[in-house]
């Protein structure tokens, strides 16, 4: 149903005073062929974000976890369990 309804939505929203109320960290893997949502974006993302860490991933496009998990996971990994000594 959330996806339908997804679908289904036709404005677009600025993202960046959503963005700009979020305080942790953050992680962006974005595919540099993303074509829903161009990578040239990120630096938008990045600006807005507190704390924000681009991972970009070459040849990948919107769903980088769906399209090659084995590359989009390491980096989901490495952020989740880094550690700030």
């Amino acid at each position: 149903q959330a996806l339908l309804l997804r679908l289904q939505q036709t404005v677009l929203v600025d993202p960046v005073p959503l963005l700009k109320r979020i305080t942790a960290p953050t992680l962006l893997v974005w595919g540099r062929d993303d074509a829903m949502i161009p990578f040239s974006n990120a630096a938008d993302y990045q600006r807005a974000l507190a704390h924000p860490t681009l991972v970009p991933l070459e040849a990948m496009g919107h769903l980088p976890m769906e399209e090659n998990p084995q590359q989009a996971l390491p980096a989901v990994l490495q952020f989740l369990t880094k550690t700030d000594a």
